[in-house]
């Protein structure tokens, strides 16, 4: 008897570990298809689909593979096999029916990636195509920007830091701490000038990060070492050189600048109201929920228009003659593009310069109100991923300016020109 229960124990012991061992395999089979479709899939759409930006492709090719798939189905399930497939019973129909829909769910889910993907670089680029090459470039940037963001992460940790209210944290090393003070005792002076033109009711959480170390604010943030930034607006965050800092990337610059009399105080405290701006600008375009995204010339002209003090009414500035070298503000529409046209110090020097010099002459001769009127109708909706951005925001500027971006950068290149 006990011989007898010792060998049924064994008999389903044995059934059991087999209908383990079966789900487990038909479990790693479903798995090896899948991932092995995903990764092929991947590669095709990624090499496929850069040049457009439009779902409609990857919707069709979806719905064409599924047809046949459930036509194959309802056959299956009707006949109880197919013998052309060699599909045996109704089991077998069923576990080859998850496999091939797992795959469809993984191409389209795919696509929508990449077509989300193409969409962004369509839109910094201000192009209709976008070449793979330019994508395995996004790819990199991507890379690039994750590891800074970890460096950056690590470095904040290692700070002290300053809380004056619930929205503002500053982070400062220790020999900062009078620095930090003395920015965060400026920051209501900037947010009342910047309230007079955007009138944001409640700005997002902002965080200041002050370097104390050249290579770590490079790193952090991705600078190369031929651009002369002091500070740099990233995703709710302002992250600054410190006075050490900032006299050493003036110190390394290829230009003939005069560095004698530079306060570099004072040079921190504009940057500092150059990047409020574009905080500000981030806060304006949330309240009224549009696109944070923004032309670049637009973006950095009305941020050095503030860290310029190019609102002072009872100064008139005198802007260098950039008839000859300026770049076509339609080449400095998108964040990749600007990057690519100003990639020496001169032709970034040149590009702030003009940027700087079109919003000056858009408040003069307009007025402020023309900068929201500007944004208000020519940024998207935050939803809406259909529309063109770069158009929209082109069409509101004529629309607002009365000529087209072009006529108003040669008028005004005119205007400053000593050879007119």
């Amino acid at each position: 008897m006990k011989l007898q229960t010792y060998k049924l124990k064994r008999e389903w012991v044995s059934i059991l570990a087999k209908k383990i061992i079966g789900i487990l395999k038909s479990l790693l089979i479903y798995l090896t298809w899948v991932i092995a479709f995903s990764v092929f899939a991947g590669l095709i759409l990624f090499f496929y689909l850069p040049s457009n930006s439009n779902l409609e492709n990857v919707l069709v090719i979806t719905l064409f593979l599924c047809l046949p798939l459930i036509i194959i189905v309802l056959f299956g399930l009707i006949k109880g096999k197919i013998n052309f497939l060699r599909i045996p019973n109704r089991r077998s129909l069923l576990f080859r029916s998850a496999i091939l829909i797992s795959c469809l769910a993984s191409f389209f889910l795919l696509g929508v990636g990449q077509s989300a993907m193409a969409q962004v670089l369509i839109n910094e680029n201000s192009q209709d195509r976008i070449t793979n090459s330019e994508k395995i470039e996004f790819i990199k940037d991507l890379a690039q920007k994750i590891s800074s963001n970890k460096a950056s992460a690590e470095y904040i940790n290692s700070l002290d830091s300053l809380s004056p209210n619930d929205r503002l944290t500053v982070y400062y090393s220790t020999e900062d701490k009078e620095l930090a003070e003395k920015l965060v005792k400026v920051i209501p002076e900037i947010e009342q000038r910047l309230n007079k033109m955007f009138d944001v009711k409640e700005p997002f959480p902002i965080e200041l990060i002050l370097y104390n170390d050249l290579d770590q604010f490079r790193q952090s943030n991705d600078i190369a070492e031929n651009q002369r930034l002091l500070g740099l607006y990233i995703n709710k965050s302002i992250h600054m050189a410190n006075t050490k800092v900032s006299e050493e990337i003036y110190q390394t610059s290829s230009l003939d600048l005069n560095l004698q009399d530079l306060n570099y105080e004072e040079e921190i405290i504009h940057t500092l109201e150059h990047e409020y701006t574009h905080y500000y600008i981030r806060g304006f375009l949330a309240e009224n929920n549009l696109k944070e995204d923004i032309p670049r010339w637009f973006d950095e002209g009305l941020a050095v228009y503030y860290g310029s003090e190019g609102y002072l009414t009872d100064v008139e500035f005198e802007f260098p003659d950039l008839k000859d070298s300026a770049i076509p503000l339609q080449d400095l529409m998108g964040y990749i593009e600007w990057e690519k046209n100003t990639e020496s110090e001169t032709a970034s020097d040149i590009a702030y310069n003009e940027s700087f010099m079109m919003v000056y002459e858009l408040i003069k001769t307009k007025g402020e109100k023309v900068i929201t009127d500007i944004l208000l109708n020519g940024i998207p909706k935050a939803q809406d991923l259909s529309t063109n951005e770069q158009t929209q925001f082109t069409e509101s500027f004529l629309e607002q300016v009365g000529m087209t971006m072009d006529d108003f950068q040669n008028q005004v290149l005119t205007k400053y020109s000593k050879s007119k």
